[in-house]
């Protein structure tokens, strides 16, 4: 089969591979589509933390398929069913998983990650971990299921309530998507702030009622017609982020950090911000099981749509282009994706 090989950080080729074996309680899955996630790219890079990844690998894991092949003791899925996977191959008897917290699993091992993912013809799961996709959605909208699992968490643990008002700071693909979600609670306001006044459109269109793109966080403040924002959803990443969603988020209000930063990265905030402000602050990292099953009933029943926030879909052996359309970010980008097209 055809898979990006990342070998080593800024090494990697489309080659040949031997098409994955289907062992015992696994099944083997013809990839229709992978999203290109920030972190895929880092994988490309080599910045994310050697704990969380091992070359060499094929990366992706916001991936939809169909079933080929299911091993011995497959009970749940049969062939041709259409499925994507909660990626975490988590140990299940550490402290974190016996309290659900599997995205903390001591053993941080993820599909994708450190073991081969959904860039390739074909992709090996534990039948476990896969959820099957009603056929009320296509395969190319299922995709967002994954990122959308990060942000319906974000948004439950702000405990958002009817009429709020609400700013997103990065208007990317998880933006756009917490926008959407958000929407789902009728705010009263939402605000899209990003730095590319280029996706201006895409946040507007995905539910935003205002959007800046500026640093002043005082028209931000003044955009709440209060004292600030009750939720404010960090996506973009980075101290200049942080101090923000901080700054404009009004007292005794919530902030949920999605966005990324890394190590070196230092925050610079008064140090009473906190108590002063009265402050919910929730740090995010990824999803949980519950929070991808979420996702994706919210998919299938309808109450989500998530299909018009994909702007790119490109096959396979466009992977590089794909990856320089995000590098240059010439143009309003949403959620890219890359597939085997028949």
């Amino acid at each position: 089969m055809k898979a990006l090989l990342v070998s080593l950080p800024h090494k990697f080729a489309w080659v040949d591979m031997p098409k994955p074996e289907c062992g015992p309680g696994q099944v083997v899955v013809r990839i229709a589509y992978c999203g290109i996630c920030g972190t895929d790219i880092d994988i490309l890079r080599g910045k994310v933390p050697a704990l969380f990844v091992r070359y060499p690998v094929v990366p992706g894991h916001e991936w939809t398929g169909t079933v080929v092949e299911a091993g011995p003791g497959v009970t749940n899925l049969a062939i041709n069913s259409r499925v994507m996977a909660v990626g975490y191959l988590n140990c299940g008897v550490c402290a974190h998983c016996r309290a659900g917290e599997v995205n903390h699993c001591e053993v941080h091992e993820q599909i994708g990650f450190t073991h081969n993912g959904g860039f390739a013809e074909f992709v090996v799961a534990p039948a476990r971990c896969c959820l099957e996709i009603a056929d009320t959605i296509g395969l190319d909208e299922a995709v967002m299921a994954e990122p959308a699992a990060t942000v319906v968490r974000a948004i439950d643990r702000a405990s958002p309530k009817r009429g709020l008002k609400a700013a997103v700071i990065g208007c990317g693909p998880i933006g756009q998507t917490a926008i959407r979600v958000l929407g789902l609670y009728e705010p009263s306001a939402i605000l899209g702030i990003d730095l590319s006044p280029m996706q201006e459109s895409l946040a507007r269109r995905a539910g935003a009622t205002s959007f800046v793109s500026t640093s002043d966080a005082a028209e931000m403040v003044s955009l709440s017609g209060a004292d600030g924002w009750d939720v404010v959803i960090e996506c973009a990443g980075g101290p200049q982020a942080l101090e923000t969603a901080l700054t404009i988020v009004r007292p005794a209000g919530h902030v949920a950090i999605i966005g990324a930063s890394s190590d070196d990265q230092v925050l610079s905030v008064p140090a009473n911000i906190f108590y002063k402000k009265d402050l919910r602050v929730d740090g995010i990292l990824s999803y949980t099981p519950e929070s991808f099953r979420h996702a994706l009933d919210l998919l299938a029943s309808g109450k989500l749509r998530l299909k018009d926030l994909i702007t790119h879909r490109l096959p396979f052996e466009r992977f590089t282009d794909a990856v320089e359309l995000l590098a240059a970010r010439a143009e309003p980008l949403g959620k890219v994706m890359v597939g085997n097209f028949d």
